[in-house]
């Protein structure tokens, strides 16, 4: 998903916002939404649209699979890495 110049950067930024907006909050939201409808049920149906939301966002981004992930090959690398981004220019020709 990032291109070779910033891989281990991109990653470990996902990775750390990732672990503090979704490990951090979580538990705050689970016991408010408990406090307010007096059901556990409602943890059940947040985390159900949790996992609705992060299955959108895994199927937008771009399959990576045929391209070389060499530094060397750093220009296809850096087009958008979501589906709905430009095709490189090679392949539009």
């Amino acid at each position: 998903m990032f291109p070779a110049s910033v891989r281990f950067s991109g990653v470990s930024i996902s990775y750390a916002l990732g672990a503090i907006l979704g490990g951090a909050f979580a538990p705050m939201i689970a016991t408010a939404l408990v406090q307010a409808t007096g059901y556990i049920n409602s943890v059940a149906a947040y985390i159900a649209g949790m996992t609705v939301i992060s299955l959108i966002a895994v199927s937008l981004v771009r399959d990576r699979s045929g391209i070389n992930l060499s530094p060397s090959n750093q220009a296809e690398q850096e087009t958008g890495a979501l589906v709905m981004s430009p095709a490189p220019e090679a392949a539009r020709v």
